[in-house]
């Protein structure tokens, strides 16, 4: 018995022992992340300047491991980047955002910088700003936007008056905004419906005002008779000419100073219209609000809205830009699509069609870093910092030495490369990667910056910007 009960001992160990190989030869552990990369791992962006960042991990064997990335900014007060890697410029210094996935973080440099390139293109002025924050203006002043005391058109770059330095400038229709390195807001230019923030309405004023509010503002942007801004923690406000709804507090009272825009979204970015206002969440989401009878509020309706509506789109958006009566936006891969009025081809997608009320991609094939949607036309940056415009060319704002109205993105000419560009009325403006300010198309009004009053078809440079 004794040696039987051995046996059976031997055999189960046996059995037991086979088991055991047999579990450690299951299957495999999940591979582990051993690097992460971003691309690009620098980058220097002008303030207000947006572009993608995207994000790869590998193995040890250098496999490409599919992972979701926990994105974040070393300091949000100069650069904030979105759950999706998308990164956009709020005051000069240099940040370092990180992905991180399964304990491993990749990491890449961004560097903040206005050289001369804090640029703002408005209806028909312009505005800039110097390494050392002051502001220069120049074109249509005679609403007191130039900031430079007096009234009248200014064909060359003229300073602000005052001492003030700017991180952040932004013109609209007839008036200029700015914010100072402690994110305080200044206006100037025409108030006639509020829109300097300055709790009253005024004619004009042709020094910069501080805005009535209490608030600290990280961004600032200002088109029509609207302005609006946004705080460190992404809450929006806006300020001025509210007719249509597009202060977007679910009322149409014009406002004097700032008020928040209705709905508790955190946005990354904030873009008024002429009469409608868009701004991006920080899940890459667009809403638009405010008129939208010619499609430009991008929600499948051609319908006037007081509060934020989503735009009718399944992309994740890492740029917005609201235009004339057009709306435009970038990816976060980079594809371009806008939506609204396109009688101009200022849509960018060979067609002239009167209105379209969702997003409709523009058309070929380019990667894009940025849009601007100006009055009738359209300017992009491709990611190898190409010029395209669109649209409206009958005072030579495409840019392309012709006058032919363009349907679809065309380059501008002159080979130049830049990291900003500004659509306006007729006219487009942009600033190069060394920090050269260009200007091209209508400049009746000087805003093309040339001491003169005339057109071109082709950039040229701004004059006294070195």
């Amino acid at each position: 018995m004794r040696t039987r009960s051995l046996v059976v001992k031997a055999a189960l160990a046996l059995a037991g022992g086979l088991g055991c190989a047999g579990d450690s030869a299951g299957p495999p552990p999940p591979p582990v992340v051993a690097t992460i990369t971003i691309t690009p791992d620098s980058l220097s962006l002008g303030v207000r300047d947006s572009m993608p960042l995207s994000a790869v991990a590998r193995d040890s064997a250098g496999a490409i491991l599919p992972k979701t990335f926990t994105w974040a900014s070393s300091d949000t007060s100069i650069v904030k980047v979105t759950t999706l890697g998308g990164v956009k410029g709020f005051a000069r210094g240099t940040a370092t955002m990180t992905a991180t996935a399964d304990g491993k973080t990749g990491s890449a440099m961004v560097i903040i910088t206005f050289p001369f390139g804090g640029m703002s293109v408005g209806n028909f002025h312009v505005c800039d700003l110097k390494p050392t924050g002051v502001a220069y203006c120049w074109g249509n002043g005679q609403e007191g936007q130039i900031g430079d005391g007096t009234l009248g058109l200014v064909s060359t770059p003229t300073p602000v008056a005052g001492s003030l330095k700017f991180s952040q400038i932004s013109t609209g229709r007839y008036h200029t905004c700015a914010l100072t390195f402690s994110n305080d807001a200044y206006c100037w230019g025409n108030d006639t419906t509020g829109q300097l923030g300055i709790g009253v309405v005024a004619h004009y004023r042709t020094t910069p005002q501080p805005v009535q509010t209490a608030l600290k503002f990280v961004s600032i942007a200002a088109n029509g008779f609207l302005t609006c801004a946004l705080t460190a923690a992404g809450a929006a406000y806006c300020w001025g000419e509210n007719n249509f709804g597009q202060i977007g507090d679910n009322s149409t009272t014009e406002r004097h100073t700032p008020v928040p825009v209705s709905g508790g979204l955190t946005f990354t970015a904030i873009s008024p219209g002429r009469y409608h206002t868009c701004g991006l969440t920080v899940a890459g989401a667009v809403y638009c609000w405010g008129y939208g009878h010619d499609g430009e509020l991008g929600n499948n309706a051609t319908a006037t809205d007081s509060v934020p509506r989503l735009v009718a789109s399944g992309a994740t958006f890492a740029t917005i830009s609201a235009g004339f009566t057009h709306s435009c936006a970038v990816t976060t891969g980079g594809a371009g699509y806008c939506w609204g009025a396109g009688e101009f081809g200022q849509l960018g997608y060979n067609t002239t069609n009167t209105t379209d009320s969702v997003p409709i991609a523009v058309t070929g094939g380019l990667t894009f870093r940025t849009l601007s949607a100006g009055q009738y036309n359209t300017c992009g940056l491709a990611t190898d910092s190409t010029a395209y415009c669109w649209g409206n060319n009958f005072s030579g704002g495409v840019g392309d030495s012709t006058a032919t109205e363009r349907h679809a993105p065309t380059a501008v000419v002159g080979g130049l490369r830049f990291r900003q560009i500004g659509a306006g009325g007729g006219y487009a403006c942009g600033v190069t990667n060394d920090g050269s300010a260009y200007c091209w198309g209508y400049g009746g009004q000087g805003q093309l910056g040339q001491g003169s009053f005339g057109v071109s078809t082709y950039p040229l440079p701004v004059t006294g910007q070195h």
